[in-house]
């Protein structure tokens, strides 16, 4: 992931064109674009910067939804658990739907003994 180039895009009209002649930095950017204007230096890098500083929280949900994903054959009505067990899945789950708003980066953990 580039998040100079991704930066670039987002800063840039949807119908600019450009290349980077070697590494991602400003002064590579080769505007091809004649008839729309390029986005500043101090803009593109803002955007990166907010980006960069979204990465973690963006990482976190990431993770949150693949383990949200693999629970869900529990919520399945007919799957084999106790009600004990069905109520730690649901807390389970509401935690993980709750992690990013709680400020917490601990995941939680599900311990069924199935």
């Amino acid at each position: 992931m580039d998040s100079f180039l991704d930066a670039l895009k987002l800063c840039s009209p949807s119908n600019a064109s450009f290349s980077v002649d070697g590494d991602s930095t400003y002064s590579n950017v080769i505007w091809l674009s004649s008839n729309v204007e390029m986005p500043t230096e101090a803009q593109v890098l803002k955007k990166k910067q907010e980006l960069d500083d979204a990465l973690p929280m963006k990482k976190l949900r990431e993770k949150r939804d693949k383990l949200l994903a693999l629970s869900d054959v529990y919520m399945i009505t007919d799957f084999p658990l106790t009600d004990e067990e069905k109520l730690e899945v649901r807390n389970y789950r509401q935690a993980l739907r709750d992690l990013p708003s709680s400020g917490q980066t601990e995941f939680p953990v599900l311990n069924l003994t199935k």
